[in-house]
């Protein structure tokens, strides 16, 4: 918990040498910015950082054969939440680690990239529904606020056709 990033994203540090994308661990600020806004909160305290070796992003076929380490933040509501992938059949975790042995480890935050993903979260004292309209970097900064929200879905539109929202998405 101590090492948890108090500063905004910006550094070369708060991303991955061999990935695109920012370390959950160092967008703390981020998303208690971002929680406040919508009338939540959040504390660097409610998470624990678990962290594995070996990670290698999309970039690392670039710089040699480079590893680093991964590492996500978890919470009593990361714990207990469900998320519904809407491409797969089955509930899986916020955090699949299973997928940390595949070609894209990233992709632990949610279950990767998909046009809908919705996570319940039974813990929650806010029976409140959160919409996120995400990109990959939307996959690992939603888990952080989880505490604030029953449920909280995400919509890629990237890979889904806007005349489809009403049917997974209540307005």
């Amino acid at each position: 918990r101590d090492h948890l990033h108090t500063s905004e994203p910006g550094d070369l540090g708060d991303y991955y040498s061999t990935d695109m994308h920012w370390r959950q661990e160092k967008i703390v600020p981020v998303a208690q910015r971002v929680a406040k806004t919508l009338g939540s909160s959040l504390s660097a305290s409610d998470f624990t950082t678990k962290t594995r070796s070996g990670f290698s992003g999309d970039y690392h076929r670039y710089i040699g054969n480079v590893t680093e380490d991964i590492s996500w933040l978890e919470s009593r509501y990361t714990s207990a939440s469900v998320c519904d992938n809407y491409q797969r059949p089955q509930s899986t975790t916020v955090y699949d680690t299973s997928l940390l042995d595949t070609i894209s480890p990233y992709d632990i935050y949610l279950g990767g990239s998909t046009p809908v993903v919705t996570v319940t979260n039974p813990d929650s004292p806010a029976d409140k529904h959160l919409v996120i309209f995400r990109d990959s970097f939307g996959s690992s900064l939603a888990p952080l606020l989880l505490g604030g929200y029953g449920k909280v879905t995400l919509v890629d539109i990237r890979y889904m056709v806007s005349s489809l929202l009403p049917q997974y998405v209540d307005f």
